[in-house]
């Protein structure tokens, strides 16, 4: 595969930069690459957001902005975990997810053209996933 244009990555970090430092080593082991960030324009945020809360929510969206401004639109948002990214609300209510997803879909997604890769534990996955999804 080649890489047609570097875009920058925007990390919301939801369990520290322990989580991401051991993210990062698998990364490397698994790609046999010695990624150190360098090669691209890499941001880690320095607090988890609140999806469901809507001045975490804008004051995340503000953030992302201001990088944007300077480093041009990410090309891929990760939002790590989902469980410590989602905010006030249950992950098991459909009207709560649904509000989390519109969050994503409009505060990052379509307003920054970009891919946005949700990344949950294994711990929240149901026992039987139904078919077709990636386990």
């Amino acid at each position: 595969c080649e890489v047609k244009r570097v875009s920058p990555v925007f990390y919301i970090a939801g369990e520290g930069f322990s989580g991401i430092s051991k993210r990062l080593k698998a990364w490397k082991k698994e790609n046999e690459n010695e990624f150190d960030g360098s090669d691209i324009p890499f941001f880690t945020s320095n607090m988890a957001m609140e999806a469901l809360n809507k001045q975490s929510a804008k004051s995340v969206k503000e953030a992302n902005c201001e990088l944007s401004v300077e480093h041009g639109n990410p090309g891929l948002v990760v939002i790590d975990t989902l469980a410590r990214n989602f905010g006030p609300g249950d992950e098991n209510s459909t009207e709560d997810m649904s509000r989390f997803v519109r969050v994503i879909d409009f505060d990052i997604k379509a307003h920054f053209g970009c891919t946005v890769l949700i990344i949950i534990t294994r711990d929240f996955l149901p026992k039987a996933v139904p078919g077709g999804t990636m386990r």
